[in-house]
C-alpha cells in the first residue's frame, strides 16, 4: 500500500465520519475506485486508534467496516472474476443496441437482458462503444440518424438503470450521447440535437467521476448551447423543465465555486491531523 493511496484511504474514512447520517452509501459510490480490502484494513486500525483514544466512533466505524466487508464478500462471490474481454463487450453492445432498437428504447423489454448481463456495464464497454458506433455509422450510411437515434436511446435507458455501478452507467449514457452528437449536428438535426444536448447536460449534472465543477461546467455549456439556439422557441413554449435545469446549474457552479474555497481552507486544518494519523497507521 503506498503512501498515496493510504492518504486517499484516511480521507474517506474521515469523510464517512463525519458526514450526515444515511448519506455514506453514495459517498462510497463516489470513491468506488477505493472500495476494497485496503480500505477495510485502514478501517479496522483506525477504530483501534480512536477505541484507544476513548472516541465515541470507533464502535460505529468497526461495525460498518465489518458491514462492508460482509458486502464486497459477496459481491466477489457472484461476480465474474475479471471484467470480459473487449470482443465479448463488443458482441454485448451489439446485441444491446439490437433490443434498445427493436423494442424502441421500452425500459420494460431492455431492462431485463440488462439485468441479467449487469456486469458487462464496464469501463470495457465504454472503450468498445467508438469502435462499435464507428461500425453501425460505416455499415448504415444511408440511415446514420437512425443509428444516432438508437444510441441515445441506449443513453437514456442506462442512465436510469437502477443496477450495476452508477457511475459507470452515467460514464456510458455520456459516451452514448456524445457518439451520437457526432450525426446530430445542431446544422443537420435541429431538434435531435437539442435534445441529446440536454441529455447530455444531465447527464454531466449527475455525474459521479471526474472534478465535479468541471462537470457542472460541461452541463452549462451543453444547455447553454441549446437556448442559445432555441430561445424564442422556450420562450413561447415555456418549456419549465429547460428553465428550472438551467437555474439549477448555475446555482449549483455557484455552489461549488463557494464550497471549493471552503474545502480548501477545510483541508489546511486538517493536514497535520492526517498526517499525525497516517504516521501512527504506518509505525
Amino acid at each position: 500500500m503506498n503512501e498515496q493511496r493510504l492518504q486517499a484511504y484516511v480521507t474517506l474514512i474521515d469523510q464517512l465520519l463525519s458526514c450526515d447520517n444515511g448519506e455514506e452509501l453514495a459517498l462510497l459510490q463516489r470513491h468506488a475506485e477505493l472500495v476494497d480490502a485496503g480500505l477495510l484494513t485502514v478501517m479496522t486500525k483506525i477504530a483501534d486508534l480512536l477505541e484507544q483514544q476513548g472516541k465515541p466512533n470507533a464502535a460505529w466505524l468497526r461495525q460498518f467496516a465489518q458491514q462492508l466487508a460482509a458486502g464486497l464478500a459477496g459481491e466477489n462471490q457472484g461476480a465474474p472474476s475479471a471484467e470480459p474481454s473487449m470482443q465479448v463487450s463488443l458482441a454485448f453492445l451489439a446485441e444491446a443496441l439490437q433490443r434498445v432498437a427493436g423494442s424502441q428504447g421500452d425500459a420494460r423489454q431492455v431492462y431485463p437482458f440488462l439485468k441479467e448481463h449487469q456486469h458487462q456495464l464496464n469501463d470495457t464497454l465504454l472503450q468498445a462503444m467508438p469502435i462499435v458506433a464507428s461500425d453501425c455509422f460505416n455499415e448504415d450510411t444511408n440511415q446514420p440518424a437512425s443509428v444516432a437515434a438508437m444510441f441515445v436511446a441506449f443513453g437514456n435507458l442506462v442512465a436510469q438503470f437502477p443496477l450495476g455501478k452508477r457511475g459507470v452507467n452515467l460514464e456510458l449514457a455520456v459516451t452514448a450521447y456524445q457518439l451520437a452528437l457526432q450525426v446530430y449536428t445542431h446544422e443537420a438535426f435541429p431538434e435531435a440535437w437539442a435534445a441529446t444536448q440536454n441529455n447530455l447536460a444531465i447527464a454531466y449534472c449527475d455525474r459521479l467521476r471526474g472534478d465535479r465543477a468541471d462537470n457542472l461546467e460541461q452541463a452549462i455549456t451543453a444547455e447553454k448551447g441549446v437556448r442559445s439556439c432555441f430561445l424564442p422557441f422556450f420562450t413561447q413554449r415555456r418549456e419549465r423543465g429547460q428553465v428550472l435545469l438551467f437555474a439549477f446549474l448555475h446555482t449549483a457552479a455557484t455552489q461549488e465555486q463557494a464550497g471549493k474555497q471552503e474545502r480548501s481552507q477545510e483541508r489546511t486544518k486538517r493536514g497535520q491531523a492526517r498526517m499525525a494519523l497516517t504516521f501512527h497507521i504506518t509505525c
